[in-house]
């Protein structure tokens, strides 16, 4: 039998651990196991598992858990505390019940506790108030001590408290925050200087400067002087200046006797060459300025007589004017506010200037030439005999020769008998003429005039043999002082009678004869200042403020003249008490008691004591003192420099007209010339760039205003308010307010001018000369070292660096010639500038007309008598009279009308600061000014009147203003001003081609003004989407630049462009557009345009309307067409431009480039959202609901105008823009 397989079986289950709990139910583990039957020869095991928990019950209950709970409170106890605010508690226990069977406590707090009062007071610790000052600070500036002090009242100490720890009072340092004026300290002298002269005794140097410390903050300057100086010997032998002398004299109407006695009349009304050393080298020169006796009504007679003497001489040059008053320049190391007060010296004592008698006296020592001037009509020049044969200008050439020494530049020796034609060769410059110089030719006896008139009677006293001038009749005879006198004394009506016999004594005396008495108290009586009397003979060398004891150490003979008296000496041309003097600077040079200059950065006064006390200015100091460099360029252009320097440069390029060449630098203003097309050598002034603050602001002809190269609609600022741009009349106004600096540019008169403070002075540059006081050193180059020998040369080292391709374009050397005809014509067109009963007679004693005139007559002969030159010039002339404070109203219907544009009127006399759509309620404390103002109902939106409610739009973010409908670039959208203030940008993407004719025809000059149009188009289209190809072409038409390489930010892009060679050759335009039609790789779906720079002259092509069937062809294709006439205007084909460009309103001028760029934006740039499509419609009120008559349109958010926008481009045509349905 075989083997029984057993299945196991599980036994029963029995308790592994006792029950969990001991009373009640719980948990117990139990186990069984396979053993009931064990498995056995193969049976199956058990299933099921060998443990489980079970349950087990006690048989015993469990107890009750219970919580514990709160007793009742127990009453407060007593109040605990030593003082003021003690304590009281509450209590409880956890007994209500007590908590049993693992029941929780009681929760909560087992006592309370609140404040009570003790009744007690508890003592209070006193504690400190706040420091106090108890005194003033010790001293008015700077750092000293003061005295502070506390109280213990913070709290005061109470019931038992300590009083306060410490110190009540405290001194310490306090700082009143003015700055102590610091008085000025000498450095230690500098070592001596090489001994300086020309010949014998020279001097030697020591300098110090006023620099440890300098004064500061009001401080005194040092006192002494800057300079002492002790004699040396050159080891020259100098001439003997008493052997041997000749003079040269012109007094009168004038009268002129020169160095070697002939006598002759010049009554010329201009500047000339009076004595002039003609040697090689030139030592010196002394030139007068003759003006015309005036009438009681203020018209110029016929005679003339010496008005001012210029003495030229080691760099500097003295100016004496009617009355004695006197100038220097340059000024050595000062500026505004000097007034050079005789006694004073010159290149270290090589010049000196004195008082003597009636005359100024300026010596040459080293030269022994005397020069003197008595301020009203009077010069003589003494020279040594070692100058003979030397000499030159209207005193002749000292050849020693009588009646033969009269040479003229050329050297021709003139006749005495036709001194007009020897001294109209005299001129330094003809603009110094104040009217036109005398007639060329013979004069009846020697240039004597015939003057109806009594000649017995006053001027008889001269030869009267018993009169008090025959004691010099053997010394000078008194024939010829007798003519000079009847004719100067009937000339002027009695006026120059004394004058005739103070210059006949004048010679006696110097011919050796002792003083003697001539006036009475009825012939010429002498009327002498304050503190002085009349003396015959007193001493040349007069007791003055600087050398109370020059009279002592005189050498010279006395002189007529005034003294002052006993207890007095001279302070300039007044007698003071020798208490009452002035100050004497640094270097040496005297200040009347009172006076107030500028010493290089510092404001000086001469205070009591003759101390001189000096603070330093600031720029802010400077910008608001009143003072003001001009410089200005008008018409042709005829520029004043800072300095008062004229010039005429007329070059066609770019330049620099004025810049700070300080460093660092802070602005520069460049000026664009344009040639005049009838006269292509003239020039005038077509654009002007200001640059400063990082910006460059072009003001343009037609007062179009760029920055950077987009157009900016007028008023607007820039940098946080450093820079404000507005209009003011017919100009606009560029204010640098940081700066203080001011630049005009009216395009009406072709006319730029920059104002500067005196923080500039000596800083400037440019063809407005450095402004430093001194005229001949204004053609200063572009190194600041050379001085340019003329204007043209000058005026081409100002070119701007990237204007390298006008280099070429040389401006004429000479003024062109103008047909006498014409002249003739101009002249009296010209006349109202200077006519004394016309429209500017006001403004003839305030600005000189002659210039003005000159320029005038000049500008209508460049333009063949075009009025236009006219009207520049009287507005020119009327702008420098506003300048300095002569308002003039000039225009009428027949004389320069201006013309303004619609919704405007003329108005002479209008506000300065108009109402404007930004502003229409301005404050202007300014004058008025001419201008073209809105009519009633219309206000300013950049330069057109608009009605209000066409106001533009104001960019929250920028600030900047827009006029309605005008089109820009921002971050990288085309933006349009709408209506109402809205502004809508949208993405802008276009291909464009420039094709610049290279031909002859063009020309270098042409094609460099194409490349910076082309520069600037570029530069309005920054941040837009826009790819760059550029074709030049003559005969063959290359790619310099293929589409699709360039996009408009693409570095490199403007050098690239100017990067193209003139070439010349023939102009074939049909092939080029052709080309760039074949080969231009424009971008799908992009809208393509492409611009012709050209004359419109097109030689050899076949068929000759090549360019017409092209330019069809490429519209056709697609690419929108327009064309910029470039080259010589003389040359334009407007109707073939026009033809190419798809009509004439697509035709632009080559210096209009903004207004293409903005043409461009609107034609190429969609002026709707994406996924709007443009329909013509009605405009219907958008109140929420589609438009009736379109019920499916949407409003289009952002856009006003009703249920859809209008957008208006120049000719205000209407673009409805609606959303998808």
């Amino acid at each position: 039998m075989g083997i029984v397989a057993v299945n196991g079986g599980w036994s029963a289950w029995t308790p592994l651990l006792a029950c969990s709990v001991t009373c009640g139910v719980g948990t117990q583990p139990l186990r069984r196991t396979c053993t009931n039957p064990a498995p056995a020869n193969g049976g199956a095991n058990c299933a099921g598992p060998a443990d489980q928990i079970g349950t087990c019950n006690t048989g015993v209950p469990c107890p009750v858990v219970v919580n514990g709970g709160w007793s009742a409170w127990n009453p407060l106890t007593a109040c605990i505390g030593t003082c003021g605010v003690g304590t009281q508690t509450w209590r409880r226990t956890c007994t209500n019940p007590a908590p049993a069977n693992g029941g929780t406590f009681c929760a909560g707090p087992a006592d309370e506790t609140r404040t009570c009062n003790t009744g007690v007071p508890c003592p209070v610790n006193g504690g400190w108030s706040a420091w106090n000052p108890l005194t003033a600070c010790s001293v008015a500036c700077g750092v000293g001590t003061q005295t502070w002090r506390r109280t213990c009242t913070n709290p005061p100490p109470a019931f038992g408290g300590a009083f306060c720890v410490g110190p009540a009072d405290y001194t310490g340092a306090c700082n009143t925050g003015v700055p102590c004026p610091v008085n000025g300290g000498w450095s230690a002298w500098s070592p001596l200087s090489a001994c300086i002269g020309t010949c014998g005794f020279g001097t030697q140097t020591w300098r110090r400067t006023c620099t440890n410390p300098p004064p500061a903050n009001g401080g005194a300057f040092c006192v002494g002087l800057a300079d002492e100086t002790r004699a040396c010997n050159t080891g020259v032998p100098c001439p003997v200046c008493g052997v041997g002398r000749a003079t040269c004299t012109a007094s009168g109407d004038p009268h002129y006797a020169t160095f070697a006695g002939t006598l002759y009349d010049f009554m010329g009304p201009c500047r000339y060459t009076f004595a002039k050393d003609c040697g090689n080298p030139s030592h010196f020169t002394v030139e007068v300025m003759q003006f015309p006796v005036m009438d009681a009504w203020n018209r110029p007679l016929f005679p003339t007589y010496v008005h001012q003497v210029f003495v030229i001489a080691y760099g500097y040059e003295i100016g004496i004017y009617q009355g004695k008053h006197m100038t220097v320049s340059p000024p050595p190391r000062w500026h505004v506010g000097f007034v050079p007060v005789p006694p004073f010296d010159l290149a270290r004592g090589k010049i000196q200037v004195r008082l003597s008698g009636w005359y100024v006296r300026v010596e040459l020592p080293e030269l022994c030439v005397v020069i003197t001037y008595d301020g009203a009509h009077h010069i003589t020049v003494e020279i040594p005999s070692n100058y003979q044969n030397t000499m030159c200008g209207l005193c002749g050439n000292y050849n020693g020769i009588w009646n033969g020494d009269l040479q003229m530049p050329n050297g021709q020796i003139a006749s005495p008998w036709n001194a007009n034609l020897f001294g109209n060769s005299w001129v330094t410059d003809p603009r110094t003429c104040v009217a036109a110089p005398p007639n060329i030719g013979p004069i009846a006896g020697v240039g004597r005039r015939d003057v109806p008139c009594d000649e017995s009677a006053p001027c008889g006293i001269l030869t009267d043999l018993n009169g008090p001038f025959a004691v010099c009749h053997e010394h000078k005879d008194p024939v010829n002082p007798l003519e000079n006198c009847v004719f100067d004394t009937c000339a002027t009506e009695g006026e120059y009678l004394c004058a005739s016999l103070e210059t006949y004594y004048d010679s006696c005396v110097r011919a050796g004869v002792p003083p003697f008495t001539w006036r009475t108290s009825d012939l010429c009586p002498m009327k002498c200042p304050a503190n002085s009397m009349y003396s015959v003979c007193t001493s040349a060398c007069p007791a003055t403020c600087v050398n109370t004891s020059a009279s002592d150490n005189c050498d010279l003979p006395c002189v007529e003249g005034c003294e002052c008296d006993a207890g007095f000496v001279q302070s300039g041309l007044e007698c003071v008490p020798q208490a009452n003097c002035g100050c004497i600077d640094g270097d040496g040079f005297y200040h009347t008691f009172g006076e107030v200059w500028r010493y290089e950065d510092q404001e000086c006064e001469c205070n009591e004591g003759s101390t001189i006390v000096c603070e330093v200015l600031t720029r802010d100091d400077l910008c608001a003192m009143p003072e003001r460099g001009i410089c200005r360029a008008c018409g042709d252009p005829h520029v004043t420099t800072f300095d008062s320097r004229r010039h005429d440069f007329q070059g066609p390029c770019r330049y620099t007209f004025a810049k700070d060449c300080g460093y660092p630098s802070d602005f520069t203003v460049e000026v664009q010339h344009k040639p005049v097309p009838s006269r292509p050598s003239v020039s005038f002034v077509r654009d002007v760039f200001v640059i400063a603050h990082g910006y460059e602001i072009g003001v343009h002809e037609n007062h179009d205003v760029t920055v950077d190269g987009p157009l900016n609609s007028v008023p607007f600022s820039l940098e946080d308010g450093m820079i404000d741009v507005s209009y003011e009349g017919l100009w606009v106004h560029v204010q640098l307010k940081k700066f203080c600096v001011d630049i005009y540019y009216n395009g009406l008169y072709h006319c730029v001018k920059v104002k500067v403070s005196p923080y500039y002075w000596d800083r400037m540059c440019g063809l407005c000369g450095n402004y430093n006081g001194y005229m001949g050193d204004d053609f200063m180059m572009s190194d600041l070292l050379t001085i340019a020998p003329n204007w043209n040369v000058f005026g081409h080292d100002w070119l701007v660096e990237d204007d390298e391709k006008c280099g070429g374009q040389v401006a004429p050397t000479s003024t062109p010639a103008c047909d006498p005809g014409l002249e003739t014509v101009v002249k009296g067109m010209c006349g109202p500038i200077k006519d004394t009963e016309g429209p500017f007679a006001a403004c003839q004693a305030v600005v000189d007309p002659k210039d003005f005139f000159g320029d005038c007559v000049f500008d209508m002969c460049a333009q063949n008598g075009d009025t236009e030159a006219l009207c520049e010039s009287l507005g020119a002339y009327a702008d420098a009279c506003e300048d300095k404070g002569v308002g003039i109203i000039w225009r009428s219907k027949t004389l320069c009308p201006l013309s303004c544009p619609p919704n405007s009127h003329y108005n002479p006399c209008a506000s300065p600061c108009p109402p404007t759509c930004q502003d229409p309620d301005p404050v202007c404390i300014t004058l008025c000014v001419e201008c073209c103002e809105c009519d009633p109902g219309f206000i300013l939106s950049g330069r057109h009147c608009v009605p209000e409610e066409k106001c533009g739009c104001t960019d929250s973010d920028t600030g900047r203003y827009y006029e309605l409908g005008h089109t820009w670039v921002q971050d990288g959208k085309r933006c349009v001003c709408r209506e109402n203030n809205v502004i809508i940008c949208t993405e802008c993407s276009f291909d464009i081609v420039f094709i610049l004719d290279r031909s002859s025809s063009i020309g270098p000059y042409g094609m460099y003004i194409a490349e910076k149009y082309i520069a600037y188009i570029i530069k309005c289209l920054y941040g837009l989407d826009v790819n760059v190809g550029y074709i030049v072409f003559d005969c063959i038409s290359t790619w310099l630049i293929s589409l699709g390489l360039y996009n408009v930010d693409t570095s490199g892009l403007i050098p690239k462009i100017k990067a193209a060679e003139f070439t010349g050759g023939e102009s074939r335009t049909g092939h080029a557009i052709r080309f760039m039609k074949d080969t231009a790789n424009y971008r799908n779906g992009i809208p393509s345009a492409a611009v012709v720079l050209t004359d419109g002259v097109g030689y050899n092509e076949n068929p000759d309307n090549l360019y017409q069937i092209q330019a069809d062809a490429a519209r056709a294709m697609g690419i929108e067409l327009y064309a910029v006439a470039v080259g010589k205007e003389f040359l334009f084909n407007f109707a073939a431009l026009a033809y190419i460009a798809g009509g004439g309103d697509r035709v632009f001028d080559r210096f209009s480039c903004c207004a293409l760029a903005v043409r461009l934006m609107k034609d190429l740039c969609a002026p709707c959202p994406p996924g709007v499509d443009m329909v013509y419609c009605l405009v219907d009120p958008c109140e929420g609901t589609p438009c009736p008559a379109y019920p499916d349109a949407i409003c289009i958010a952002n856009y006003c105008g009703g249920c859809n926008a209008v957008f208006y481009d120049d000719q205000d045509q209407k673009v409805d823009c609606y959303g998808p349905v």
